[in-house]
């Protein structure tokens, strides 16, 4: 089973959208207050039952959260400690290559061949919270 990923938003202020959001989220109900309008928060998780990691990122207007399907637990630390890293402004070859590893796919995109789709989302996330 290879991963699947989809990414959810929600305007923090739109109290429809963000029950939407959460209910995407598993247990996400528990972020309720965290995701205020105008509160900025990150966290992320894994729900083992599921296998669903998730990322999430709020500046304070608009909640982002990357959602990993059929992840397993050494895979979602390893896009945890990438993501973490990445946010730190660390790009440090070693948390790469550990994601590598751990997916069984490159990051590095190259124009000639194809990428997994998976791994170009969860790039574009990470490289958006990072900046965010």
């Amino acid at each position: 089973m290879k991963p699947m990923v989809h990414t959810i938003f929600a305007k923090q202020d739109d109290l429809k959208a963000m029950g939407d959001f959460l209910r995407q989220i598993p247990d996400g109900q528990q972020f309720r207050l965290d995701l205020a309008p105008g509160r900025e928060y990150q966290n992320e998780g894994y729900a083992r039952g599921c296998m669903t990691g998730y990322y999430l990122y709020a500046d304070g207007a608009v909640a982002r959260c990357l959602i990993v399907n059929n992840l397993f637990a050494h895979q979602h630390e390893a896009i945890a400690a990438y993501y973490n890293a990445r946010r730190a402004g660390n790009s440090a070859r070693g948390v790469k290559d550990e994601l590598e590893r751990a997916l069984g796919l490159k990051l590095n995109p190259d124009p000639a061949h194809e990428i997994d789709q998976a791994i170009q989302r969860i790039e574009k996330y990470i490289g958006e919270c990072a900046s965010g």
